[in-house]
């Protein structure tokens, strides 16, 4: 199988952690996107392929992954290539900011992660958090 993991931030390197776990213990042919690899105030995280790369690898690695786990926001790229992919939604930011309604719609499936906060919020099930050395 092929996943696409977007994060249109680096949400603190939450998708970095999955992408990692998913390569080392896994055989999913999996990739990370990120739309920045850093915050306005200067920190950066690891990341693998930015959207805006100016080569299309993150572009063709949208358009031949089957599964797309998408974190808060919908970009209209995303929209644009989707066809007749399977998308997962994941949120983690309080307050709700942007455009996470439309996130929601465009996604099957949809989580948050497993916060009282987060899931009160969201009204959505929360998924398990695991730390893995």
């Amino acid at each position: 199988m092929k996943v696409a993991i977007f994060a249109s931030t680096p949400l603190a390197a939450a998708p970095w952690e999955l992408y990692k776990a998913l390569k080392k213990y896994t055989f999913i042919d999996v990739n990370l996107i990120n739309g920045r690899a850093g915050y306005w105030d200067g920190r950066t995280f690891p990341y693998h392929l930015l959207l805006n790369d100016g080569n299309g690898v993150a572009v063709k690695v949208l358009k031949t992954s089957e599964l797309w786990h998408v974190h808060n926001y919908l970009v209209p790229t995303l929209k644009s290539l989707r066809d007749k992919k399977k998308v997962i939604a994941q949120f983690h930011s309080l307050p709700r900011i942007g455009n996470w309604k439309a996130l929601m719609k465009f996604a099957d499936r949809c989580y948050t992660i497993k916060q009282p906060l987060q899931e009160k919020e969201y009204k959505l099930k929360g998924l398990p958090m695991r730390n893995i050395s």
